[in-house]
């Protein structure tokens, strides 16, 4: 029965979370039966689809803009991912404005102000190439393909000069300008029972005003219309008749204007949608627009027959958006981009996808959209994306949850807190003995069948526990590594026996062994029935690593002595038999002074010490670290000092030390390969620095954040104790300072000793400044 009830709990629990849930903006996408994710392409440049994209083998093209300054800026490869793709360089050229053929490519390339429009087949080998009759300065987002006007020819828009661009069977360009002057354009070619006539329409701008021309395929112009001046006007042949769209940036509405060849205007309209966000429908009998009502945005369809609403199609889009792009139509659907995501659209109005997704400033006014074979590609001049369609199989469940979540939800609370004051008296025993237990540490509290329920942040993190790991499995399951495996056999001593133990358990962690103190509690509930275990450690390891570093401290204690025995006998001995014999005296001395040094530093750490200071000048705290380290063991390293000249009240001998061990951690960071050292000074109105940079490995942030933590070391397994950044540290405490570290992956290692500066008056004496005592 209590397994029935905790089963159910947890069922109820579940639902209540996906009905939450299904109200976020992140479950939103799940409510409609599509979604656009996964991100295919992303690069700078425009990417195209050949025109017979929908074939099982399309080829893709993507011209990249120079500024990228790569050596290829024209690619071409089969299928949606980039493999085996071809590219050719435009050398030092502008090329710009691709027009896709099932066979070829035409670009333009730009050389000071003449155009050349060249031919490539699918390769990317050039065909035949043609200069335009004409200079150009500006152009690059003054350029329109606008189509076939014959089955060879093709009408170009370039900075308000209009020409056909021939080819021929054999790919042989030719061009010849129609007109100047040239506002939009549009051709007839698609609409086959008016392209006997007609061939080509002209907006044309000049000082009288707008024109509207009907160019016929002799070449003979029918002036049709005069219209006013708009910032924004664009034209399209819609069966045998002009369709005008003006807009103005300051205002949201564009006006729609049919133009018949013969009797001018004859329909016009105001809609509420600037231009940007009209286009037509793809049989060119529709337009669709958005529409904008204070926050709420708006799909809505007009018949370009009668230049009416369509009162049938409204679709209102959800919350959420911000700042359209625009829309297209393609593939059947209606597509609107906004700065934070896209909605699609069928042609029925239903709202077959929600997409939040960022789209920068790199989508302007000459990007384009198309939709195949399940694929959306967002395209404009200087950055591409493709995006994957996918069904969401369960929509209509999750558009159940949030329409009826208002009701469901607080009833399903209710029931489940019922449960849940009845689950309470069974767990109060559990929560009591793990809120008494102490924060620190490691927490794990598991049942009686071995199974993991609950955990700490401590406990997580040494485990490598993440969120969204599932719970109530047993507890070997998250001891996924060796290292973890004692700790997996203490729980399992702990479950057999269901008695208190207490043991020390080492675990790895990377390079270092830690030592944790850990303790099994097992419960029972009041009948005496067990129900588990509470697992509690504590980390010992710095403890243990101060007791034998004390033990050190008193070895090197009785150590001193002796080496002071070693050094004075050494200092006596005569050497006057040859110059070899008194270097090695002083090599001798040498390095007992390091190793006085060095059991000093042991003391240091282990008891304590004070800072005596007195006026010491830089220069020579930066030669005394230099003269430390000899250049016949350390031939790999070169030791440079550059250090300003000026005095400090400091304790000498310990900022020595301390900068000594700085040094001593750069030469470790070498590894043996060649290496230099600098040792400097300087100082402001406040500090003094010193400072030691390296050109070894360098550091990850991570290591920088451990690096001065007690016993931390880098290379234990060479013997290290961590006692060298302890040092450096304690000094710095001593002498009311800091230590900054400055390191980068593959450039090195600077640490500065920064020290405020102390006059005579207030220097400390003893831990006192004068004017206290």
């Amino acid at each position: 029965m209590k397994n029935n009830l905790v089963f159910l709990y947890n069922f109820l629990l579940f639902c209540c979370i996906i009905y939450s849930f299904s109200f976020s903006q992140s479950i939103a996408n799940n409510i409609y039966p599509y979604s656009f994710s996964n991100i295919k392409y992303q690069d700078a440049g425009r990417l195209e689809i050949e025109p017979n994209g929908n074939s099982p083998d399309i080829r893709m093209y993507l011209i990249k803009p120079n500024w990228t300054e790569e050596l290829e800026v024209l690619y071409t490869w089969r299928g949606w991912s980039r493999n085996n793709a071809k590219g050719i360089s435009a050398g030092s050229y502008t090329i710009f404005a691709p027009f896709i053929t099932p066979n070829t490519i035409l670009v333009l390339r730009k050389n000071n102000e003449k155009v050349i429009v060249e031919n490539y087949d699918s390769n990317l080998n050039i065909i035949s190439n043609i200069d335009l009759p004409s200079s150009f300065e500006d152009i690059l987002a003054k350029v329109q393909w606008l189509g076939y006007v014959s089955n060879k020819e093709l009408l170009l828009l370039i900075d308000g000069k209009l020409f056909t661009i021939g080819i021929s069977e054999k790919g042989i360009l030719s061009s010849k300008m129609i007109a100047g002057n040239v506002l939009s354009a549009a051709s007839f070619i698609n609409e086959k029972e008016f392209i006997r006539q007609y061939s080509t329409l002209i907006l044309v701008g000049d000082e009288s005003g707008i024109k509207v021309l009907f160019v016929k395929k002799t070449g003979e112009e029918l002036f049709s219309a005069r219209l006013h001046f708009a910032e924004e006007q664009n034209i399209f042949a819609i069966g045998n008749q002009a369709l005008v769209l003006s807009g103005w940036e300051s205002n949201s509405q564009s006006l729609v204007q049919i133009i018949h060849p013969d009797k001018g205007i004859s329909k016009q309209v105001w809609l509420n949608s600037k231009t940007k966000n009209i286009k037509l429908s793809e049989d060119r009998s529709k337009l669709y627009f958005l529409s904008i009502s204070g926050k709420d945005f708006f799909i809505k369809r007009m018949f370009l027959s009668e230049l009416k609403p369509d009162d049938d199609f409204e679709a209102k889009l959800p919350s959420g958006f911000i700042e359209p792009i625009g829309i297209w139509v393609n593939g059947g659907c209606i597509f609107t981009l906004f700065r934070n995501g896209i909605v699609s659209v069928d042609s029925l109005g239903t709202i077959l996808s929600v997409d939040f997704l960022t789209l920068d400033e790199k989508y302007t006014g000459t990007t384009n959209v198309r939709f195949v074979k399940d694929h959306l590609l967002i395209s404009s001049d200087i950055s591409s994306l493709v995006l994957q369609r996918t069904e969401n199989k369960f929509w209509f469940v999750n558009r159940y949850y949030q329409e009826s979540g208002k009701i469901v939800i607080p009833v399903v609370l209710l029931i489940a807190l019922i449960i849940t004051i009845q689950l309470y008296r069974h767990q109060k025993r559990l929560l009591k003995e793990t809120l008494e237990l102490e924060s620190a540490g490691i927490v794990f509290i598991i049942d009686k069948l071995g199974r993991l329920l609950k955990t700490n942040n401590n406990a997580d993190e040494l485990l490598g526990i993440g969120h969204g790991v599932p719970m109530k499995r047993q507890f070997h399951y998250y001891c996924n590594s060796e290292s973890c495996e004692p700790l997996s056999e203490f729980v399992e001593n702990v479950l057999k026996s269901r008695v208190q133990i207490k043991q020390r358990i080492n675990l790895i962690d990377g390079p270092d062994v830690k030592e944790w103190y850990c303790t099994g509690v097992p419960m029972f509930n009041a009948a005496g029935n067990f129900r588990g275990i509470i697992l509690t450690g504590v980390d010992i390891t710095e403890q243990l690593e101060r007791s034998r570093l004390s033990n050190w401290a008193n070895l090197a204690h009785d150590m001193q002595t002796n080496l002071m025995t070693i050094k004075l006998n050494a200092e006596l001995i005569e050497t006057t038999i040859s110059q070899n014999n008194i270097d090695r005296k002083n090599k001798i001395i040498f390095q007992v002074n390091l190793l006085i040094q060095r059991v000093r530093d042991l003391v240091t750490v282990a008891k304590g010490d004070r800072v005596d200071r007195i006026l010491s000048n830089s220069l020579e705290i930066c030669n005394a670290v230099r003269s430390e380290f000899d250049e016949a063991l350390f031939p790999h390293i070169e030791f440079l000092v550059d250090a300003n000249n000026f005095n400090l009240y400091c304790d000498k001998p310990k900022l020595i030390r301390a900068i000594r061990n700085a040094v001593e951690n750069g030469i470790r960071s070498f590894q043996g390969d060649s290496g230099k050292i600098l040792i400097s000074s300087h100082k402001d109105g406040r500090y003094a620095y010193f400072s030691v940079r390296d050109n070894g490995k360098g550091m990850d942030d991570g290591l920088k954040n451990r690096i001065l933590k007690p016993f931390f070391t880098t290379s234990k397994q060479q013997g290290g104790t961590g006692i060298g950044t302890m040092i450096m540290q304690l000094v710095m405490d001593l002498h009311g300072g800091k230590i900054e570290i400055d390191s980068e992956i593959g450039k090195g290692t600077e640490i500065t000793f920064v020290l405020p500066l102390l006059s005579y008056h207030n220097k400390p004496v003893n831990g006192k400044k004068k004017n206290d005592e």
